[in-house]
């Protein structure tokens, strides 16, 4: 599990929580995985320093804060167990704990849909007419 340019966290927590929370990328093959981890290493060295160590800590919790409760870490437990984490998390109580689930999962979307040459991998299809279809 090595280090993503500055992420204290590996490719293992980052692909768990890219399962979870953009189950298309089930469909990714090992080239894509690649681009995938550099979308989401850019765009993190590209946020302010202080955000940047925020999300290091988060993740840091994340991946740890299971093994009291689950028996082992976030990217080891069953699908079921990690869903019930970041459900959790996502509804917290406290505003710091969601500011940084949300602030995570917009991290792995931006590797999700920030390369227009994976879209089809995963079946998105964006609509670049976008709402002014739903207007009618």
């Amino acid at each position: 599990m090595g280090v993503i340019q500055g992420l204290p966290c590996g490719r293992a927590l980052l692909r768990a929580l890219a399962l979870r929370l953009a189950p298309p990328v089930v469909k990714l093959d090992p080239s894509s995985w690649e681009e995938f981890y550099a979308i989401i290493a850019r765009t993190f060295s590209e946020l302010p320093a202080r955000v940047r160590w925020q999300v290091r800590l988060f993740l840091f919790v994340l991946r740890w804060m299971t093994l009291p409760l689950h028996g082992g870490l976030f990217d080891l437990l069953a699908p079921k167990d990690q869903d019930e984490v970041l459900h959790w998390l996502e509804d917290h109580p406290w505003r710091l704990l969601r500011i940084a689930f949300w602030g995570v999962r917009a991290l792995i979307f931006t590797g999700y849909y920030g390369n227009p040459g994976l879209w089809h991998k995963m079946g998105y299809a964006p609509v670049p007419e976008g709402n002014r279809m739903l207007r009618g």
